[in-house]
Formats: C-alpha cells, structure tokens, sequence
C-alpha cells in the first residue's frame, strides 16, 4: 500500500479567481479556502441555491469577513494512516499507530523542516484535541458543533 505525506507541498494549492470589472478584482484573501469554498462560490455565481450540508462559504463574502474571525479558522485533512491540523500558527501532524506527533510553526516553517512538537507539548495537546473535536463534526455533519479555536493556536505570540 501506498503511504500518504500530509504536508503542505501536497495539500497547498494556489487558486486564483478572476473577478472582472469588480471591486473585488486583485483582492487576496488571507486565510485557508477549502474545496467548499470554492464549491459555495460556484452556488453563488450561478444562484442556485445552497444546501445546509454545505460547509463552504463563498469566496466573495469571505473576502467581506473581518480578518480577526478569519484568523481564528482551521483546515483538517486526513488519509488512512495520517492526520493534520493546521491553523494559522501551526501545523500539527500523526501518523496511525505512532504516539508522538510532528509540530511546525507557521508560517515560518514553509517546508516543515524544523520539528518542535517536544518543545510545545501544550500546543501539540490543544491540536490533537482540535482535531478530534474537528473530526466528530465533519462526522456528524455539524459545522455549528465546531470549537472555537484557542487563542494560542492562531497566535504563537499568546
């Protein structure tokens, strides 16, 4: 069986919508956008109307969203033998069956080379726990169950 990596050079893609003679030409917008997104914005441009298990937001009021929520989100990704949590301080990571996790901070560690998951225990707690708490909510289809994330997993200043 094929081992997945889950780091940021294979879930990281740079995605560029191009929105003509709008206000919101050559805006960026400043936080993690998930397959989601991009799916309630095509609800939108089109107007159909969006089913509640949709969890996405479109891309235009994202960009109309105060940046200090923004900067509370997270984005979880799994496969059969790992599973991450990033946020936007860190990157927290596991692999199936090992008890010890893999910790970066971000952005600062683009290539996820210096490990320091045995320096931040309490840190590496608080993801671990995000994530399950993540994971119960995607599994139940509840984003209103999803927990505010804790202050020093969005600034690695707190």
């Amino acid at each position: 069986s094929q081992q997945t990596n889950l780091y940021s050079e294979h879930l990281h893609v740079p995605g560029l919508l191009r929105y003509p003679n709008s206000d919101l030409a050559m805006r960026r917008l400043k936080r993690f956008v998930q397959p989601a997104d991009l799916y309630a914005t095509l609800l939108e441009w089109f107007d159909v109307p969006r089913p509640d298990e949709i969890w996405g937001r479109s891309i235009p009021s994202l960009l109309a969203m105060d940046e200090s929520v923004l900067a509370q989100e997270l984005a979880a990704a799994a496969s059969p033998n790992e599973r991450l949590l990033r946020t936007p301080a860190w990157l927290w990571k596991q692999r199936e069956g090992e008890s010890a996790s893999q910790l970066f901070t971000k952005p600062d560690d683009r290539w996820e080379v210096n490990e320091v998951a045995n320096r931040c225990p309490k840190i590496v707690d608080r993801m671990e726990l995000a994530f399950d708490a993540f994971r119960a909510a995607a599994m139940n289809n509840r984003r209103s169950e999803l927990p505010q994330v804790d202050e020093e997993l969005y600034d690695i200043f707190r």
